[in-house]
């Protein structure tokens, strides 16, 4: 049986006779005869020789070994995307409303406090009229914000720390929040100071931001 596969004839073939250059280069079993110098030497190409678990040999030339490892590369870049997809996909969405009026009093967010985590996002609803959403302490690298009157706003929270945010229609009277993103959180002695600020500017409602802030940990 004549073949041109190396593999095949490596596997499947008791004795080899192999041919090239017009001549006889070798006779004998596979392991002997199939040597990657001569295949290299007699046919002019660069190849390695595998073995798989069960004994069995095959020959991969070098090109391939190249598509093989850019192959691999793009399924790794491929894994990471849907790794990031999958983060993604993990991500909390929460809302928070701007009402007229709750069980804690008038002119509130609800909720006043909330925890989350990084990479979430957060979406001011304005329920009643007349209310919009500005930021007063954010962390280090964190975007400030702020909505336009009686129109919701969404935000990513990438940073962690505190966020401490008010409507600035009513803001004397506490209409103002707190948002925690996880619990590394460098800005809370200055989110603190804001606090206290807001508090002192209150008219009514006194002591309702500060009942937000303790919740933060």
């Amino acid at each position: 049986m004549v073949l041109h596969d190396l593999s095949l004839a490596a596997q499947f073939s008791d004795e080899l006779i192999l041919l090239g250059e017009g001549k006889v280069q070798g006779v004998g079993d596979a392991h002997h005869v199939l040597q990657v110098e001569t295949i290299n030497r007699l046919y002019h190409v660069n190849v390695e020789l595998l073995q798989c678990s069960a004994g069995l040999q095959w020959f991969v030339h070098n090109v391939n070994q190249h598509i093989l490892k850019k192959e691999m590369k793009m399924k790794k870049i491929a894994f990471a995307a849907l790794l990031g997809l999958s983060f993604a996909a993990q991500a909390a969405h929460y809302d928070i409303k701007m009402l007229n009026s709750n069980s804690e009093g008038s002119m509130v967010f609800e909720p006043g406090y909330l925890k989350v985590q990084p990479g979430d996002t957060v979406t001011f609803r304005p329920e009643n009229k007349s209310h919009f959403v500005h930021s007063k302490a954010i962390p280090e690298g964190a975007q400030k914000f702020q909505s336009e009157e009686d129109q919701e706003l969404t935000i990513t929270l990438d940073k962690e720390g505190v966020y401490v945010y008010t409507c600035p229609v009513h803001r004397s009277m506490n209409m103002n929040g707190v948002i925690q993103v996880g619990d590394n959180l460098p800005n809370k002695e200055q989110a603190e100071k804001v606090v206290k600020d807001l508090e002192k500017k209150s008219m009514t409602n006194k002591g309702r931001l500060e009942k937000y802030f303790a919740q933060v940990k």
